[in-house]
C-alpha cells in the first residue's frame, strides 16, 4: 500500500508538472504572435529598421532584435510591432549601489523594447522607437505600447538614433507625470548622489530653477564582465548620461502614453524633418520678440467693460509657422528673417449682449536669451508694433468659467521661458488646457545647432501641421491673415 501511494504521489507531481509546461508555452504563444507575420512582412520590418535604425548610437548599438519573438498590437489606426531585444552589457537604469543582489534586482526590472510602426490605412511602415519600462512592482513581460494595465515605474521612448524623446510616470496604471528632454544649462553639475542639478555663477553653486518642470539627471549603467560561465566578475559602469525634466501634472497636449519622437523615413536617416529646416539656429528669429513687455494684468482687466450677462466668449490659438504645411522649425527660405522659428498666440474675444466687444491677442516670449531665462509677454495685435500674422488659427468657443480660468493662467504666466521646454507653444497649449480645449499634438523633433543634438519639444511647425492634419474641422482657419487689433492697456 505504501508503495501505491508514493507511485500516485509521484504520478500527481509529474500531472501537475506537466499541466504547467503547457500552461506557460500556451502563454507564452499568447504573447509572441510573429508566427502570424509572412515572410515578406517581416523583411519589411528588417528592412525598415536596417535603414532607419542608427546601429552606432551608444545605448542601442549592441541590443540585437530577436525576431523570433515579436508581439503585435493593433491599434485603432496603427499596428506596433513590438520587438524583444538582446542586452549583452547588461544595461539599465536604476540604483548601483555595492548589493550585488540588489544590483541584479533593478537590472530585472528594466524591459527594452524596439518598436515598429505601421500606419493601418497607408500598410507602411512609418516610425519605430526604442521603449524602456522601469518597473517597481508589476510583471513587465505583460505590458505593452498603449496598453500598460496597472503598470507602477517609468515609461520612456528613444528616437531611432537612440536620442531620448519623451516619457510618463505611471502609479497602477495611471499616468501621474510626463518625462521630457531638458536643455542643459551652461556649467551644470549634479550634487553627487543626491540626483538634484545645481549651477555653477561666478564659482558659486545655486540651483538650477525648475519652473513648471523639475530637471532630473539620468545616469544609464552598464556591466563591464570579466571571465567565461559562470566565473565572470562584472562592474557597473556609466553607459550614458543625459537630463529629462519630470513634470508632475503629465504634461499639456498630445496623448498620454504616447511615443512622441523622430518618425523615421525612406532617407534612412530617421528624421521626419531632417533638412536644414528643423534645426535652430543659434541666435532664432522669433516674430514679435522685439515689441514691447506688457504687465498682462493691464490688459486681462478690460474684458471686465462688457458686462458678463447674455456675453458670449471666444479664444482662438493664432500659429505662425514657420513654413507653412510643415512641421519644419525654421524658415532658412527668406534671407532676412522670414518667419524664423515662428510664434504661437493666444486671442481671447469676449462680445456683449449689446454686440460690443472687446479683442486681446497675447504671446509669451523670452525676454533677452532666447534659449533659457526670464520671461516677457506681448500684445500681438498692437497695431504700432506690428500685429502677428499667422498661417493658420483654431478657434473654440467657451464659457465664463472656462474664459476666467484662462485669464487667470495668463495673469500669472511662467517666470522662465525655455525654448525646449516652456515656449511660446507650450505656453498656448497649457493655458487652454487649463480653460478645457485641448489642442492637437505639437510636438516634434528639433534640432539644435551645435553640441546638444536632436531632441523634442512643443513648436509653431508641429502645432500648425496637427491643425492642418485635422480633416473637415470647421474650426480650422487656412487663410494667412493678421490678428485682429487689440483692445491695449487698460492701465491708462
Amino acid at each position: 500500500m505504501l508503495k501505491k501511494s508514493k507511485l500516485n504521489n509521484h504520478f500527481k507531481q509529474f500531472t501537475l508538472i506537466a499541466l504547467l509546461f503547457i500552461s506557460l508555452f500556451s502563454c507564452k504563444k499568447e504573447l509572441y504572435v510573429n508566427e502570424k507575420l509572412s515572410d515578406v512582412e517581416l523583411e519589411t520590418l528588417k528592412n525598415w529598421q536596417n535603414k532607419n535604425f542608427d546601429p552606432n548610437n551608444v545605448l542601442f548599438a549592441n541590443m540585437l532584435p530577436n525576431w523570433n519573438n515579436i508581439y503585435i498590437n493593433k491599434l485603432k489606426d496603427k499596428t506596433v510591432f513590438e520587438v524583444d531585444l538582446s542586452n549583452p552589457n547588461h544595461i539599465f537604469i536604476g540604483a548601483i549601489g555595492s548589493d550585488k543582489n540588489k544590483l541584479e534586482q533593478n537590472m530585472a526590472k528594466n524591459n527594452i523594447k524596439m518598436l515598429l510602426f505601421k500606419d493601418n490605412a497607408t500598410n507602411q511602415i512609418v516610425a519605430g522607437c526604442y521603449m524602456w519600462l522601469t518597473d517597481l512592482d508589476s510583471v513587465i513581460q505583460t505590458m505593452h505600447y498603449n496598453n500598460l494595465n496597472n503598470f507602477t515605474g517609468k515609461l520612456r521612448f528613444f528616437n531611432v538614433n537612440g536620442s531620448f524623446s519623451n516619457g510618463w510616470v505611471y502609479d497602477k496604471g495611471r499616468i501621474t507625470g510626463k518625462l521630457s528632454p531638458s536643455t542643459p544649462v551652461p556649467n551644470v553639475v549634479e550634487i553627487a548622489g543626491s540626483g538634484k542639478l545645481m549651477s555653477t555663477k561666478n564659482n558659486k553653486l545655486m540651483t538650477v530653477p525648475a519652473g513648471e518642470c523639475s530637471p532630473e539627471y539620468i545616469p544609464i549603467t552598464g556591466m563591464a564582465c570579466v571571465g567565461s560561465g559562470g566565473y565572470q566578475t562584472c562592474t557597473p559602469y556609466t553607459r550614458w548620461e543625459y537630463i529629462e525634466n519630470h513634470c508632475n501634472d503629465g504634461g499639456d497636449g498630445g496623448n498620454g502614453g504616447d511615443y512622441y519622437g523622430s518618425h523615421g523615413g525612406g532617407s534612412g536617416n530617421g528624421g521626419e524633418n531632417s533638412s536644414e529646416s528643423n534645426v535652430i539656429p543659434e541666435d532664432p528669429y522669433m516674430p514679435g520678440q522685439d515689441h514691447t513687455a506688457i504687465n498682462p494684468k493691464d490688459y486681462t482687466k478690460c474684458f471686465e467693460n462688457i458686462p458678463d450677462a447674455g456675453a458670449s466668449f471666444k479664444i482662438i490659438v493664432q500659429v505662425e509657422e514657420p513654413i507653412p504645411g510643415t512641421s519644419a522649425n525654421y524658415d532658412y527660405t527668406t534671407p532676412t528673417n522670414g518667419r524664423g522659428v515662428g510664434h504661437t498666440a493666444i486671442t481671447l474675444i469676449k462680445t456683449g449682449a449689446d454686440g460690443s466687444s472687446i479683442t486681446q491677442t497675447i504671446g509669451f516670449y523670452p525676454a533677452a536669451n532666447k534659449f533659457k531665462g526670464p520671461s516677457k509677454l506681448v500684445d500681438n495685435g498692437n497695431e504700432q508694433e506690428g500685429r502677428l500674422e499667422p498661417t493658420i488659427n483654431m478657434t473654440f468657443a467657451v464659457d465664463q468659467n472656462n474664459f476666467d480660468k484662462i485669464l487667470a493662467k495668463i495673469n500669472n504666466s511662467p517666470k522662465e521661458y525655455d525654448l525646449m521646454a516652456m515656449n511660446c507653444t507650450a505656453f498656448v497649449v497649457g493655458t487652454c488646457k487649463t480653460g478645457g480645449i485641448i489642442l492637437p499634438n505639437a510636438y516634434t523633433t528639433v534640432g539644435l545647432s551645435g553640441p546638444g543634438g536632436t531632441s523634442y519639444a512643443m513648436t509653431p511647425g508641429g502645432l500648425g501641421k496637427a491643425m492642418r492634419d485635422l480633416q473637415n474641422d470647421n474650426r480650422i482657419n487656412k487663410t494667412p491673415s493678421k490678428v485682429p487689433q487689440g483692445k491695449g492697456s487698460c492701465n491708462k
